[in-house]
C-alpha cells in the first residue's frame, strides 16, 4: 500500500515533495516575471524545501501577513504535535517545522585513547516515521486511531480560528503544546517534566482541594485500564504515580537531572502522558470540544463522575 500524495490533520495539509512541486507549478507561469527577477533567490529557495520529506500547507484569511504567518506557525506546529500524540515519539522526535537544510542529520565525534584515535559516525534521517508505506491511511483506518485523528482536527479549529469559544479545545492545544515539546527536547530530564506538565494542564482542574499527584493517578487509570480489568487499572494507576513522583524529584531537587533513573523510566513516564492526553480526548469527544460552556468546575465534575463510574464498574467484577 503506497502513501497518499497529501493528507489533512484538520485544516493542515501535508503534501509529499513530489505534490508540492506539482502544486507550486501552478503559480509559477502567472508569477514568471516576478520570478525571473530574483531567479537565483528562487531557485535557492526551492532547493531549501527540497531537502525535507513533507511540506505543510493552510489557509489563513482576514489577516495582515504578520499575524497571518504567526498563526500559520502556530496552527502547524499544534498539528505535529497530534502527530507527536497518535504515533508515539519514538517514531516522531525528529520532526520539524522548518530549520537547517539537512537531508540527513549527520553526527560524530573524536576522541583519544591511550594515544589512539577513535570516531564514531552516526546518520539518522531527519524527520522520517520509520514506518512502512501505507502509514498514514491504516491510522485513519484504524477505529480507534480514526477517531482520535477526528477529535485532533475538531480541536485544531480553535488554534485556526481564535473567535471559536471552546474552552476544552484550547486545553487540549495547550496540553499538546507541551507534549510536542516534551518529544523534541533532546535532554531527558526536561522531557519528564513536560510530559507531565502536559498531563496535567489535560487532566487537572482548578479549584480542587484534593492533591495533584492522586487525582492524577486516579483520572489516568481510569482513562486508560483495560474496562473491567481490575489488574489493568491498579497498573496504570501506579505508572501514573511513578511518573508524577519522578517529576516532583527533579522539580524539587531531590533527584539529579542526570540521574540513571530518569532514562530508565522516561518510556513509563511518556506512555502515561500519552495514553492519558488520548484517553481523556477520546472521553471529551466532539461534544467536550465545541461546547462553549465549558468550565473547570463542570470538567472538574466530569472526570469525577467518570472515574467513579469506573471504579463501581471494577467492584462489580470483583464482588
Amino acid at each position: 500500500m503506497e502513501n497518499p500524495p497529501e493528507f489533512f490533520i484538520g485544516s493542515v495539509r501535508f503534501l509529499t515533495m513530489a505534490r508540492f512541486r506539482s502544486r507550486l507549478a501552478d503559480y509559477l507561469w502567472t508569477s514568471r516575471h516576478y520570478i525571473r527577477r530574483d531567479y537565483q533567490f528562487f531557485k535557492q529557495l526551492v532547493h531549501y524545501y527540497g531537502s525535507f520529506g513533507w511540506v505543510a500547507e493552510i489557509h489563513i484569511s482576514d489577516c495582515d501577513e504578520f499575524t497571518s504567518e504567526s498563526r500559520a506557525m502556530e496552527v502547524v506546529t499544534r498539528a505535529i504535535d497530534c502527530l507527536h500524540l497518535l504515533i508515539g515519539p519514538g517514531h516522531s522526535r525528529k520532526m520539524r517545522i522548518g530549520g537547517p537544510n539537512l537531508k540527513r542529520d549527520l553526527r560524530g565525534n573524536f576522541s583519544v585513547c591511550d594515544a589512539n584515535l577513535r570516531y564514531k559516525v552516526s546518520y539518522p534521517s531527519a524527520g522520517h516515521f520509520g514506518f512502512e508505506e501505507g502509514w498514514f491511511v491504516d491510522l485513519e483506518a484504524h477505529p480507534d486511531w480514526g477517531r482520535v485523528l477526528t477529535l485532533c482536527a475538531l480541536a485544531l479549529e480553535a488554534a485556526t480560528d481564535p473567535g471559536l469559544t471552546r474552552p476544552l479545545s484550547h486545553r487540549f492545544l495547550e496540553a499538546i503544546h507541551w507534549y510536542g515539546e516534551a518529544v523534541r527536547d533532546p535532554n531527558p530530564a526536561a522531557r519528564v517534566v513536560k510530559y507531565i506538565t502536559a498531563l496535567e494542564r489535560m487532566l487537572m482542574t482548578e479549584g480542587r482541594n484534593e492533591e495533584i499527584a492522586p487525582t492524577i493517578s486516579e483520572r489516568v487509570a481510569a482513562l486508560c485500564c483495560e474496562r473491567g480489568s481490575i489488574a489493568s487499572h491498579t497498573q496504570w494507576r501506579a505508572d501514573a504515580q511513578a511518573a508524577y513522583a519522578l517529576r516532583s524529584k527533579l522539580v524539587h531537587g531531590s533527584l539529579s537531572p542526570t540521574s540513571k533513573r530518569i532514562t530508565d523510566e522516561l518510556g513509563t513516564v511518556a506512555r502515561v502522558s500519552q495514553y492519558g492526553i488520548v484517553g481523556a480526548l477520546t472521553l471529551l469527544g466532539d461534544r467536550g470540544l465545541t461546547d462553549a460552556n465549558a468550565s473547570s468546575v463542570k470538567l472538574s465534575r466530569f472526570y469525577d463522575a467518570f472515574v467513579a463510574d469506573v471504579r463501581r464498574a471494577l467492584t462489580s467484577v470483583s464482588a
